[in-house]
Parts: structure tokens; C-alpha cells; sequence
């Protein structure tokens, strides 16, 4: 399969379980670099729907990506579709929770400024708020400056916080009850 075949099979309309089928397409016919290069397009459904094909896919199968977390982590940064964010988010914290990708210095810089953008900016989805937010509990003490900047964000981000943030600062015991 093409990445031109891919892109039109995530262009079609969506359907219950579409996401699983996905998934199992990148997996079956190994097209994880495919759906990585869709997933940094700037319009449309495409880069969203790779994105989240991408994210199903590490779910069932991260060791069938494991070859491509360095390539992940360059590119967790050069992603420019709001609705990536999200996925390629969650799947950032969940490999740097797992201590599965160990960034190299420059790359745990990038990723903090980049996650330090998308936290900060209200015009960003709140999904890729949080999952910004995990991005940074879990480089906290790699990166120096996070644990100097993180009090000042948090305090902002306690003013008319979304529920989903509200339950991401108690997971982190940023506020209470």
C-alpha cells in the first residue's frame, strides 16, 4: 500500500471501528513510516486520522513502533495539525512514562518548549493540553527549567481550568479536592 492509498483509505468517511481497521493496516502491512509522514500534514482529516490510526496502532503493537521512536520524537515537535497533538501527545507521555524512548538532551528540550506551547495556548484542544502537561511531569528533572516555569503555569492553568484539566492537576497533586 502506498502512502497515496493509505492517505485515501483515512479520507473516507467515518465509520464505527474505523480507527481498529486503521490500525491494523499500518500494523499488517507495515506502513507506521507512512502514517508518520500523514500525520505532519498541515489540512483536512488525514494527518488527524493517521495520527490516530498511529495511536491505535502503539496501543495494541508499541513494540512494532519501537523502531520508530527516534523519528517519533523529532517529529512530536514538527507536528503542525492542532488534532495531532493530541494522539502524538498521549503517545509521548506514555513512552516517556515507560522510560521506552530516552530523548537525547536536545530532544527533551525541544519537546518541553513544544509541550510548554501547546499547554499554555487556550486556542489548543484540551486534550493535547493535558497530555502537554504528562509530557512535562515526565521530564521534569531532565530538563531544568521545567521545574523553575511549571509553578507559574500551573498557577495559570488553575484559572477556569476545563474538567479534564482540573482532573490532570489532581493527578499530579497540583490542586486539591
Amino acid at each position: 500500500m502506498t502512502e497515496e492509498e493509505l492517505a485515501k483509505i483515512l479520507s473516507a468517511p467515518f465509520e464505527e471501528g474505523c480507527a481498529e481497521r486503521w490500525a491494523d493496516r499500518l500494523l499488517e502491512r507495515d506502513r507506521i513510516g507512512a502514517a508518520m509522514n500523514l500525520a505532519l500534514g498541515s489540512k483536512g482529516v488525514v494527518p488527524f486520522r493517521a495520527a490516530y490510526a498511529l495511536e491505535r496502532a502503539f496501543e495494541r503493537s508499541p513494540e512494532r513502533l519501537a523502531p520508530y521512536y527516534e523519528r517519533f520524537a523529532n517529529d512530536f515537535s514538527a507536528a503542525i495539525h492542532p488534532s495531532v497533538w493530541r494522539h502524538y501527545g498521549k503517545i509521548m507521555a506514555i513512552l516517556l512514562k515507560s522510560r521506552a524512548l530516552t530523548p537525547t538532551d536536545e530532544q527533551a528540550v525541544r519537546i518541553a518548549e513544544t509541550a510548554v506551547e501547546r499547554l499554555i495556548d487556550e486556542s489548543v484542544p484540551v486534550g493535547a493540553r493535558v497530555w502537554s502537561l504528562d509530557i512535562l511531569h515526565e521530564l521534569r528533572g531532565r530538563v531544568r527549567w521545567i521545574d523553575q516555569e511549571l509553578p507559574a503555569i500551573i498557577d495559570d492553568l488553575k484559572t477556569a481550568p476545563t474538567p479534564a484539566m482540573v482532573s490532570r492537576l489532581r493527578r499530579f497533586r497540583f490542586i486539591r479536592n
